[in-house]
């Protein structure tokens, strides 16, 4: 799937606060269903961003390599 810049904005923010802005974005929903980002579920609900998706958010620039 292409990404635009909403997409990276919402890979992001999942990947350095662990949660995206809004979890019932419909982008956000797709990046669940396609495996961009998977779901946690113990004390409470958190969600990481699969690490091929890091690696590409590193290579847009978008991370430090540092993370």
């Amino acid at each position: 799937m292409p990404l635009g810049s909403v997409d990276y904005r919402i890979l992001q923010t999942t990947y350095q606060n662990f949660k995206p802005e809004d979890p019932k974005q419909q982008e956000f929903i797709d990046f669940l269903h396609g495996l961009y980002v998977l779901e946690y579920r113990n004390r409470q609900n958190w969600y990481d961003v699969h690490p091929i998706v890091v690696e590409l958010l590193h290579e847009e620039g978008l991370i430090d390599n540092s993370e």
